[in-house]
């Protein structure tokens, strides 16, 4: 981003921060700086649940179990989960 950019989108966040302008300098510049990083950080959970949804499809056509076993994947979490199946058991085993 080029430095004209920078103050132009830091000079939206002074705006944000005292519409009437009626805080001392100082003050508006430390609001500004926080609502900035607040905003950042919301991007940056916004891009990483995008890429988390777009490698979900991947992760489930590559996803290989132990043997008698399954992976599942949640993909609100991006965690795959290796279950191992028990064997099945009838009444006349028991």
């Amino acid at each position: 981003m080029s430095a004209p950019a920078r103050a132009g989108a830091f000079a939206r966040f002074l705006r944000e921060a005292d519409p009437e302008g009626l805080l001392p300098y100082e003050e508006r510049v430390e609001r500004a700086k926080r609502l900035q990083a607040l905003h950042m950080k919301r991007i940056a959970i916004k891009s990483a649940e995008a890429r988390r949804r777009r490698a979900a499809p991947k992760r489930q056509r590559r996803a290989r179990g132990p043997v008698g076993g399954e992976i599942t994947v949640d993909p609100t979490v991006g965690e795959s989960t290796a279950t191992r199946m028990a064997p099945q058991t009838t009444q006349s085993e028991e």
